[in-house]
């Protein structure tokens, strides 16, 4: 009987969710994107094939968040190497590269809240600097407090590796008044973006500018650390390309959609002069999640 209940509720609610948005042509849209691009071809069919980060090289990992390779390219370094990042979005990433796993060699330092909601005791050590070094009005974590944390950080875990993982590019866009770069905004720039009711050059031009934002405080913060540093990103970004093989164009990041948009990441790796010592120790966390994940996230623009 438990089954037949299970059943009707599904059901119920398929019939629900078809009443209240079927005649929306964007929920249908994104319905097919996260059900069978997402769920089905990119992930049974074609399968994850992105790179394990913490089977890479390096001493110093600064995460750029939703940074596209060839926005890089443009912005930061011209030569710049990319890999296949393991997830289209920062949860998948998180949960694919660390989740359930134990890396007391690391220490995690984070401006991005799910980094805080995934992760439990993988780690040597992590610090949520979104808790700490919000700044309300930008609705986010600037790079600079992110890179002064993460150096006081450093010096207390000398035999670490360390992962420094900024919000920017990732919306909010630092100064700007488009559409999700303040927490009283519903739609995101991307959302603006695939409706039209916001100029594409502009909100392109945004996304390059909070590049140029993260970009220099993050390189300084590389070449500063001891050890072999290198940036890369969680994921990319979607700016209306096809999700190839579906007749289907994308904006913003969504889970599974392994387009070369959303999962081909830089990897500039920077010079260093001598790498670290590292040595592994207890796993652990530095304490509690306290401050109101779900409204910072929203804050971000992510739907919770």
């Amino acid at each position: 009987m438990s089954h037949i209940a299970d059943a009707y509720t599904t059901v119920q609610y398929v019939l629900d969710e078809v009443r209240e948005h079927g005649a929306s042509a964007t929920w249908w849209k994104s319905r097919f994107l996260h059900r069978i691009a997402g769920g089905l071809w990119f992930r049974r069919v074609e399968g994850n094939t992105g790179e394990y980060v913490m089977a890479k090289d390096w001493d110093n990992l600064l995460v750029l968040d939703a940074c596209r390779f060839d926005l890089y390219r443009d912005v930061a370094d011209p030569n710049c190497e990319s890999v296949r990042s393991r997830g289209a979005s920062t949860p998948e990433w998180v949960a694919e590269n660390f989740e359930g796993r134990s890396f007391p060699e690391t220490v995690y330092v984070t401006a991005n809240p799910y980094v805080s909601t995934i992760t439990e005791d993988e780690f040597h050590a992590r610090y949520d600097v979104w808790e700490e070094g919000w700044d309300d009005e930008e609705g986010t974590v600037l790079p600079e407090v992110l890179a002064e944390r993460s150096r006081e950080i450093a010096e207390m875990h000398p035999d670490k590796r360390l992962i420094v993982h900024f919000m920017q590019p990732h919306q909010p866009f630092v100064g700007s008044d488009l559409p999700g770069s303040f927490w009283n905004v519903d739609e995101s720039p991307w959302d603006a973006l695939q409706h039209g009711t916001v100029d594409r050059s502009a909100v392109l031009e945004a996304y390059a500018d909070n590049l140029r934002v993260v970009y220099p405080v993050a390189r300084e913060l590389g070449l500063d650390l001891p050890g072999k540093s290198v940036l890369t990103a969680d994921h990319g970004n979607m700016l209306g390309e096809r999700v190839w093989p579906f007749p289907v164009r994308d904006y913003g990041h969504r889970k599974s959609i392994y387009t070369p948009g959303n999962v081909r990441v830089p990897w500039d790796e920077l010079p260093f002069e001598s790498r670290k010592t590292i040595t592994a120790g207890d796993t652990m966390v530095e304490s509690d999640v306290t401050a109101d994940v779900t409204e910072r996230l929203a804050d971000l623009g992510y739907v919770t």
